[in-house]
């Protein structure tokens, strides 16, 4: 029989050296089987804490392939494959809104011509992002749309255009192009429903990320859908 002092060391030991493997769960899983089938026989302490500990670790493997299987199953119900988790940094942002028949252009255009008398559309870092506000509403043909740019530190407000900061969230995020932006909110918001998230509290946004800021059919966005974890 071994030195039941030796135990604790050598699974400090063990699990420290496993826990830089690929598969460290399996491999614990083997280990600590290992040790309570065939070393230190005798020892009740150490058969106990092995049962515990393979039993922890079946649990936690059986939960990960559960996650899987959901994120697996919302990107098949939703037609979604490409919904990515993302965290936006808090950011400065420029900010003006129109409302209108057509709110996204008259938004963008003012907005746009501000920026690029401000140089920020020359920076490679400035970023441009607008949402619905307020909604549309059946049987009103006007509704609003705010946009954003971001900005440098010591950037000032001139005019209609704001400043104000944004803290930031975490989102669910997809692409898609400006004639399916309809139909692929109502799927990024189905995805959200089938996976491990719930919604969050952040503003959902919809990122230009095309050369052409303009919209048109053209035009490529990023959908942001904010999550929090459950």
């Amino acid at each position: 029989m071994a030195n039941r002092n030796t135990v604790p060391l050598f699974l400090l030991t063990a699990s420290f050296i496993l826990s830089y493997i690929e598969k460290r769960e399996k491999a614990l899983m083997i280990l600590f089987q290992l040790l309570k089938d065939k070393a230190w026989e005798g020892s009740k302490a150490v058969e106990i804490l092995c049962e515990e500990v393979l039993t922890a670790l079946e649990l936690c493997s059986k939960e990960r392939n559960h996650e899987k299987e959901v994120k697996k199953m919302a990107n098949k119900n939703t037609g979604l494959p490409d919904v990515r988790v993302i965290e936006l940094k808090p950011m400065k942002v420029a900010y003006y809104r129109a409302e209108s028949e057509s709110p996204e252009l008259d938004a963008w255009k003012v907005l746009l011509d501000w920026a690029e008398k401000e140089g920020l559309t020359e920076l490679a870092t400035t970023r441009y992002f607008g949402f619905d506000n307020p909604s549309p509403s059946p049987g009103n043909s006007v509704y609003g749309y705010e946009v954003w740019v971001t900005v440098p530190e010591g950037c000032k407000p001139s005019g209609d255009i704001r400043l104000k900061d944004f803290s930031g969230g975490l989102y669910a995020v997809t692409s898609t192009y400006l004639p399916d932006i309809g139909e692929n909110w109502k799927r990024l918001i189905e995805w959200v429903k089938a996976s491990d998230y719930e919604f969050g509290t952040s503003q959902c946004l919809e990122e230009t990320i095309s050369p052409r800021k303009m919209p048109d059919e053209q035009t490529q966005f990023d959908l942001y859908c904010p999550i929090s974890i459950k």
